[in-house]
């Protein structure tokens, strides 16, 4: 009936959000077991965005680090508490952002990791594994004292990192809506490299 068909799209966001809940669910499920193993897996990359997202969504509002396109993966994050990569290495920062690789950018994941035992400092850059497994495929890894120059941009609304390594002639280009913050959080533990090798 009529009325019936008019009733139909205002039901969509409730469907929407049911949909979502239901996701957010399942991926806080499958995040607890890691969390008391006090591991990092990319599962729980993907919670915090849906987190991000669902705060959204119901509180009307938006979220620090939302991202322009809707993206629902946090572009720059600190841990409120030190989390353990695979390796032991503890999480410092992370955020999903675009790569410039060849011709073509390419979503990936930054993550600032710092090492157990001698306490250095690496970017890892990775990205999900193509053939649709859970591990992360890990494309770039240096030393964050091997930077020589970490630069935000933004020009036209289209904001970029870029990071020049004493190991490389080119500049790694990410393109993130968080390059300001993650240039100020870069240099912060750059100062502090610095500060411990004197």
């Amino acid at each position: 009936t009529v009325s019936q068909q008019s009733t139909l799209p205002a039901l969509f966001p409730q469907i929407y959000t049911m949909t979502a809940s239901c996701e957010l669910v399942s991926l806080l499920q499958q995040s607890i077991g890691y969390v008391q193993r006090q591991e990092i897996h990319p599962v729980l990359y993907q919670t915090l965005g849906a987190l991000h997202h669902y705060v959204e969504k119901i509180g009307g509002g938006s979220t620090e680090n939302a991202t322009p396109n809707n993206n629902i993966r946090p572009s720059f994050s600190t841990l409120n508490t030190a989390g353990t990569d695979k390796d032991g290495s503890t999480v410092l920062a992370f955020g999903w952002m675009e790569q410039l690789r060849g011709r073509n950018y390419e979503n990936v994941l930054l993550r600032l990791l710092q090492n157990g035992v001698e306490k250095e400092m690496n970017l890892v850059v990775a990205r999900e594994d193509l053939r649709g497994g859970d591990e992360l495929e890990v494309l770039d890894t240096f030393s964050l004292s091997d930077v020589v120059s970490c630069e935000a941009h933004n020009r036209y609304g289209d904001p970029k990192l870029h990071l020049l390594t004493t190991n490389t002639t080119s500049k790694f280009v990410f393109r993130c809506d968080r390059a300001q913050a993650w240039q100020a959080e870069l240099e912060l533990h750059l100062e502090t490299e610095e500060d411990n090798t004197e």
